[in-house]
């Protein structure tokens, strides 16, 4: 999904996908807007007696330099709407979602000023049409929404950056009565050469995990099931799955290249109940089946370890990892940043979401305007700059 995001009344498409397989229900925001975050861009470390660390992490702050750049770049005005997509290969160029008056669509764009590197595919219907996906410099595929008022109606499409081509190699399944199924409330994840998604096949939580070939360009139906939440990562297709409706969810994968079964990673194996999982490469992160808690694993064969907890409300997707730093969005409002590696946590109340771009993570401003398509500056964060002081 895109990276900034305003609930709609479309939680029950979502409540029918998920609650199926008993795990817990993120909500589920319009990709485009945000009435959640209206707290100013200036508020970046407020203290909130929603978020409570656990015992062996600090409460911390972003160095006052870092912060300070924040709120310049937060507070610039650029010439379109910009909405970074989850991951790009780039700190420098991401892929996003550009709304403006010459063009409006699937664009490349400069991470620093919101100018368009490359057009990839224009929308149809700029007012109604929404995306996000993933970019890994050889391909981007991307998940395009046709409609206001849910999540259901939506297309897949490829882009292949040696032709320049895009590929529809994907869409929503009707019922004979012509409404669509729903699916998992998740973008196409990419990595290894691969993407794939979930195809909603009835209104039960069932579906089909895809799995597209971008190099050579094959589709590939995996999984038949009741799947939800997916991630591409060490050589693996990995994914949540209910062994039955109601069932609470199970970690599942298979190779990447066998296309057989094969052993979750270990940090995973024994979770249940849980979404939003995302890895770095290295380590992985994920929310538990309370909405509530984070939790971090250094790396693939480790436990994960509780690393926040909300107090109250829940947190919503997407969940990003970039160079060990968890970027975990608070439903009602604020973003917050957990420097695994370190154990240090921090609050930015003026942020609304983020995405990775490379080793960066790329900080997205609270729209306290609510406007259909705010042009507030993103922020990139380095390696760096995540550096949570707990001094």
């Amino acid at each position: 999904m895109a990276a900034n995001g305003k609930a709609i009344g479309c939680l029950v498409v979502l409540a029918v996908t998920l609650v199926t397989s008993c795990s817990s229900v993120p909500p589920q925001p319009n990709k485009a807007t945000s009435d959640k975050n209206s707290a100013p861009a200036t508020a970046l470390a407020e203290p909130s007696p929603t978020v409570e660390s656990e015992r062996r992490f600090c409460r911390g702050v972003l160095a006052a330099e870092v912060r300070d750049e924040l709120s310049h770049r937060w507070r610039q005005r650029w010439p379109e709407s910009v909405i970074p997509f989850e991951r790009s290969r780039s700190g420098g160029t991401v892929a996003a979602a550009v709304y403006g008056s010459a063009f409006s669509g699937v664009a490349l764009v400069a991470a620093s000023s919101g100018r368009i590197v490359r057009r990839i595919d224009a929308f149809g219907d700029p007012a109604v049409d929404q995306a996000g996906g993933q970019y890994d410099g050889p391909a981007l595929v991307w998940k395009e929404y046709h409609s206001q008022q849910g999540l259901a109606d939506y297309t897949v499409k490829a882009w292949d950056a040696r032709t320049g081509q895009v590929r529809v190699i994907g869409q929503a399944h009707r019922a004979s009565d012509g409404h669509m199924f729903p699916s998992p409330w998740q973008d196409p994840v990419l990595g290894d050469g691969y993407a794939a998604w979930v195809e909603g096949t009835d209104d039960r939580g069932a579906g089909d995990i895809v799995l597209y070939d971008t190099r050579h360009h094959r589709r590939r139906v995996v999984h038949r099931g009741h799947p939800g939440w997916l991630l591409i990562a060490g050589g693996k297709l990995i994914w949540a799955e209910a062994p039955r409706p109601g069932a609470m969810t199970e970690i599942r994968a298979i190779g990447l290249h066998t296309k057989r079964r094969v052993a979750p990673p270990a940090a995973l194996v024994s979770l249940r109940g849980v979404w939003g999982f995302v890895s770095d490469g290295r380590g992985y992160a994920w929310v538990g089946s309370d909405s509530r808690s984070v939790y971090y694993a250094k790396s693939a064969g480790e436990p994960g370890r509780l690393v926040v907890r909300l107090r109250q409300g829940g947190f919503s997707p997407p969940l990003v990892l970039g160079s060990g730093v968890v970027a975990a969005p608070i439903s009602a409002g604020g973003l917050v940043l957990s420097n695994g590696r370190r154990s240090a946590v921090t609050e930015l109340r003026g942020a609304a979401n983020a995405a990775a771009a490379g080793n960066h993570l790329l900080l997205v401003p609270a729209n306290p305007e609510k406007v259909e398509h705010p042009v507030s500056g993103l922020a990139p964060l380095s390696p760096s700059d995540m550096q949570i002081s707990c001094g």
